[in-house]
């Protein structure tokens, strides 16, 4: 901080935070630290404000508890929420899985999309013989698992082996070469 004026002031100086794509809903950007510090003028003072792991978490409701969010954080230096002065990010890497596990109700997409599912949905495309190219490759990216086990009967596939496949995919589990055997019948 600098005094450019000719008379002594004051000035809070405001770091916030702002997780750049959170799970769960959160603020903008949250204040958290400040200091109140007083300059002559012409006076420079170099502040130090130091933010811990409890900086970059929030309340999980489904955990029952706070926990940090892995991902990308802007941190934001300002005097006020609206005059950022100073902006920097830092990643972080939480050993906290805040998002909720993906289920039947969910589109196939999201399993697609989700790094924790990506390798068990390409699976499950690969057992029932569906590429991009595929005609049911469009369809099966917009409907959720329980439509799925529906149109699983359409393509020939028993109602018993598309529940256990619909539950592989949901439970992250390695698809069975029973799976295979029937989903080729």
């Amino acid at each position: 901080m600098k005094n450019t004026g000719k008379m002594k002031g004051k000035e809070v100086v405001q770091i916030y935070v702002r997780d750049k794509k959170s799970y769960l809903f959160r603020p903008e950007k949250e204040l958290k630290a400040f200091a109140k510090v007083e300059l002559e003028p012409g006076e420079t003072k170099t502040l130090v404000l130091e933010l811990d792991e409890d900086a970059f978490s929030y309340y999980v409701p489904h955990l029952e508890r706070f926990a940090v969010e892995s991902g990308e954080f802007d941190i934001l230096a300002g005097t006020s929420s609206q005059d950022i002065r100073l902006e920097d990010t830092v990643t972080f890497l939480s050993k906290d899985e805040v998002r909720l596990p993906l289920g039947m109700t969910d589109a196939f997409k999201d399993f697609l999309e989700d790094e924790r599912y990506t390798e068990y949905a390409r699976q499950f495309l690969e057992v029932l013989h569906v590429d991009e190219s595929h005609m049911f490759y469009q369809m099966l990216m917009g409907v959720n698992l329980i439509q799925i086990q529906e149109l699983m009967s359409i393509m020939g596939i028993d109602d018993k082996t598309a529940g256990e496949m619909t539950e592989k995919l949901v439970k992250r589990q390695e698809f069975a070469a029973a799976c295979q055997t029937s989903a080729k019948n």
